[in-house]
């Protein structure tokens, strides 16, 4: 793990050169934090309430999601009807990744955010993973980090920008904008934050229960598409991947790592360091596991 150093009285960005530096970087932000979990009674939730008149799970400010009932008719699968719980949430979120070229080599920056509901608690996310009522701070929480950098299209350009469905059997019509910014500009630092090589995305995709969902949703798009020329009013266009290259994503010519003589070797390296990714990462997924059951 290496750092950018600002000069003096600013703290340095995290900058990881390998999984292993991921993974270390991870767990140390695992360990500075304790989380506590518990199921309780939905009677029991002080901001969520059943309507009287609906039966619908609100929360009292009538923003975020609500939980209702579906019923489904004439499906073309193995049952042509049923009812279930789904999630309405009109809102369209933000998934963003920010790109930025350390030491000519484009970076993504990813968080780790605890969501209750994970294996681990924590997990690598987009740089920004926020719901409309997230950002506007429904909640009265704190403000969501670099979220500037996906609202002013001035402060980086646009490498992919597209609405994607959320998953359907949970959310009715729920949709997120998925957002890639490359920027040149200095961004500020935060802890919960670290800087990625893209030429490591992959081994760390193959890691048990450390790059979310969401991460990976947007990720996929800097794999096919890249965005036309402004000038010319070329809309988007798609482009051929050769062997998982990042340069044919529309980032800058510094995406290009070298012959391949010297591609052969960083891979060589790289599933080294996969191999012992995975292993520790199953590792500590049976700690974890048996901290649970001993709880």
């Amino acid at each position: 793990m290496r750092s950018i150093d600002r000069g003096a009285g600013t703290r340095p960005a995290a900058v990881a050169s390998s999984v292993t530096d991921v993974l270390d970087w991870f767990e140390g932000r695992r360990q500075a934090n304790t989380y506590n979990t518990r199921l309780i009674p939905l009677a029991q939730l002080s901001e969520w309430n059943l309507d009287l008149g609906t039966g619908d799970l609100v929360h009292r400010s009538g923003r975020f999601y609500t939980v209702t009932g579906l019923e489904v008719a004439n499906a073309s699968r193995s049952r042509a009807q049923w009812q279930q719980p789904i999630i309405l949430q009109s809102e369209v979120g933000i998934l963003g990744i920010l790109l930025k070229d350390i030491d000519g080599e484009p970076h993504c920056l990813l968080q780790s955010k605890m969501e209750p509901g994970n294996v681990n608690f924590l997990e690598l996310s987009p740089t920004v993973q926020a719901t409309k009522s997230n950002f506007t701070q429904a909640h009265g929480g704190r403000a969501v980090p670099y979220l500037k950098y996906f609202k002013d299209r001035t402060r980086g350009r646009v490498v992919f920008d597209a609405l994607q469905s959320e998953q359907g059997s949970w959310f009715y019509a729920k949709r997120n904008r998925n957002i890639v910014v490359h920027t040149e500009v200095e961004v500020e630092e935060h802890e919960d934050f670290v800087w990625i090589p893209l030429t490591i995305i992959g081994d760390l995709l193959r890691v048990p229960n450390l790059i979310n969902m969401d991460t990976r949703t947007v990720l996929s798009g800097m794999l096919t598409v890249r965005p036309g020329n402004p000038d010319d009013g070329a809309s988007a266009k798609r482009v051929p991947v050769q062997h998982g290259s990042w340069a044919e994503s529309g980032l800058p010519s510094s995406a290009q790592h070298g012959g391949p003589a010297q591609c052969a070797d960083r891979r060589q390296s790289q599933q080294r360091d996969a191999t012992k990714a995975e292993a520790a990462g199953r590792g500590r997924a049976v700690a974890d596991a048996r901290r649970h059951d001993l709880a």
